[in-house]
């Protein structure tokens, strides 16, 4: 599953204003500072287990885990 561009040119004139929407991610992306996961103490978006899914997407409960595979970037053109 590819996430949606991160980045919107809110600009009206020639000059690009490249900015994160405020509702375009609600959890689990790294430039998520609107949502609930994010914690100011920390800078940074809160890992929580209870949100694994498998490769299906389906909701799994997991009694231990050895490692977590994080996925990173979206190829997006923005200034």
């Amino acid at each position: 599953m590819r996430l949606p561009d991160a980045y919107d040119n809110l600009s009206t004139s020639d000059t690009p204003y490249w900015t994160v929407s405020t509702d375009r991610f609600t959890w689990g992306y790294a430039e998520n500072v609107y949502e609930t996961d994010y914690e100011t103490t920390v800078s940074g978006n809160k890992l929580d287990i209870s949100n694994a899914m498998d490769s299906v997407e389906n909701t799994v409960i997991l009694p231990h885990f050895r490692f977590i595979k994080v996925q990173t970037a979206v190829f997006q053109q923005a200034g």
